[in-house]
């Protein structure tokens, strides 16, 4: 799994030199790998309780070359935060089958996500209330306790038909 959040400071740092002002905060182990320092730039490493970047924060990209279904993209969108993610993140097929097409990168080239940024960031307030809504109901279906259920039905079904 390479997550390349190193292409998403590229990206952040393109949207900043274009005169928009953005921060970024990077949780987690991603902050090891990234060198470069600007004031606009959060290194924030591993944090027991992400809630307060959660509360800073309007959209959550994941702009991995793979990742098979990282937990934080839906607890990002059960915050109410926009996900943007690569289409080889396994959410995107769950924001396919859910008309959030829109969310899902082309790529993750710095261009493409800066670009798709601004796009989301230009829709109207209602918009993203709606998105961001559509995603906490998404998120809701995917917690530990809804897994749990499917996958015992799923077993139990299993069970009979073997029995």
């Amino acid at each position: 799994m390479c997550k390349r959040f190193d292409l998403l400071v590229d990206a952040v740092k393109i949207l900043n030199d274009e005169g928009y002002k953005h921060d970024l905060y990077l949780v987690g182990s991603c902050v090891d790998k990234i060198a470069e320092d600007y004031p606009w730039l959060h290194k924030e490493g591993f944090q027991e309780n992400i809630d307060k970047y959660f509360k800073r924060c309007s959209m959550y990209v994941h702009p991995a070359d793979f990742d098979s279904c990282p937990v934080t993209v839906f607890e990002a969108m059960s915050s109410g935060l926009i996900p943007l993610i690569t289409e080889n993140v396994g959410q995107s097929d769950i924001l396919n089958e859910n008309g959030l097409e829109c969310l899902i990168l082309e790529n993750n080239q710095p261009e493409t996500v800066a670009e798709k940024i601004l796009e989301i960031e230009k829709e109207d307030k209602k918009w993203k209330e709606n998105v961001s809504l559509k995603c906490k109901a998404i998120s809701s279906s995917y917690n530990e306790e809804t897994q749990s259920k499917k996958f015992k039905k799923v077993f139990q079904d299993l069970i009979k038909d073997i029995g």
